[in-house]
């Protein structure tokens, strides 16, 4: 719409040496077309403003709420051994728990970011747990090349999980940074790059 009645209002005005309308005719044209280029732009920045909302770049109540608030404990199995573990396992560390699934395109896409993160930050005291309400057969099933370096765990009962870690249902990825005193930090709905996770945890190692 922004094209069409910039268009038409550089027809409008190219008409006359002087770049001005002529008469009432072309400047309601004028005025019609200069409307229709605002309404097209207050409308692409309603889009735009409405999308990074949806994507949880921008002021998420939920976060706000949780920011700061102590972890809740919660239970999970391990992928590979299927032994029990819980996320106060990891006390004193900088956990990153991430929940996905193998259905979930963006979460499978966003893979190789938390396991380059794991690698490079594990020795700082980072652990990125990648968590599903997926059978452990299931996760079993899911090859990645090269093998993944997070800590891979899935949830025999999501019904148990406590607030705000069950908002997970409602959509993935999400994930949740957890400092060393087991405060949660961060909330991220959607997935994020390498770099955005870089710097969200870089305050805390």
């Amino acid at each position: 719409m922004m094209g069409v009645g910039g268009w038409f209002l550089a027809v409008i005005v190219r008409g006359g040496s002087t770049w001005k309308p002529r008469g009432a005719l072309e400047w309601t044209g004028a005025v019609l077309s200069g409307l229709l280029v605002i309404c097209a732009g207050s409308l692409v920045l309603l889009v735009l403003s409405t999308r990074v909302i949806s994507t949880g770049v921008g002021s998420d109540p939920a976060q706000q709420s949780a920011t700061g608030k102590p972890a809740e404990n919660f239970s999970f199995r391990l992928v590979s051994s299927d032994a029990r573990r819980s996320l106060n396992t990891y006390d004193g560390k900088v956990v990153l728990v991430n929940f996905w699934a193998t259905w979930c395109a963006p979460c499978r896409e966003e893979m190789p970011a938390l396991s380059r993160l794991q690698e490079n930050y594990g020795s700082e005291g980072l652990r990125v747990l990648t968590i599903s309400d997926e059978t452990r057969k299931t996760l079993q099933k899911f090859e990645h090349d090269p093998p993944l370096e997070t800590t891979s765990g899935y949830l025999p009962d999501p019904s148990k999980l406590p607030e705000p870690f069950d908002r997970m249902q409602r959509g993935r990825p999400v994930s949740f940074l957890i400092d060393r005193q087991g405060r949660i930090q961060g909330r991220y709905v959607g997935a994020r790059s390498y770099e955005f996770f870089e710097q969200a945890i870089a305050s805390y190692l």
